[in-house]
């Protein structure tokens, strides 16, 4: 197979280095070819290396300020009421209903409604001591809290 190398001189070079490695020096066309090989090279490096011109990003910006002066109208307050501890289970939780009936009364006569009032957390729980290692029950004690 012969290719025209009068037209295609980037394989004719390839040609030449495979059919006749030391004649390849000598001939005209391999040096067009080879020329036209690293031109060709040199173009699409160029091409990858440099950042394509572009139009900057269109933007939109919008600054602005405002002021807003209002009257409160709602606030969030949590009170909680936790008993020292009672031998009796029963004992600290009368104790504590107590001090928070106190504390509902004022809130309630500071113009809160009782609806608005929520119970956030009721426990009873039992409180140790570890002495030396062995446990001993203090008592219980109770905690509340409201919002």
């Amino acid at each position: 197979m012969r290719i025209n190398t009068k037209k295609c001189y980037f394989l004719s070079a390839l040609i030449h280095l495979t059919l006749s490695p030391m004649e390849h020096f000598k001939s005209p066309k391999f040096a067009l070819s080879l020329l036209g090989i690293a031109a060709v090279t040199a173009i699409v490096i160029v091409a990858l290396v440099q950042k394509p011109f572009s139009n900057p990003p269109q933007q939109f910006n919008v600054s602005g300020e405002g002021k807003v002066e209002a009257a409160p109208d709602i606030a969030l307050v949590r009170v909680g009421v936790a008993t020292t501890p009672k031998s009796l289970a029963a004992e600290a939780v009368k104790e504590n209903t107590f001090i928070m009936n106190r504390v509902m009364k004022v809130v309630s006569d500071a113009g809160i409604a009782r609806e608005d009032i929520k119970t956030m957390n009721y426990a009873l729980n039992p409180q140790y001591e570890f002495p030396d290692g062995a446990q001993r029950l203090l008592g219980y004690v109770v905690s509340q809290d409201v919002q």
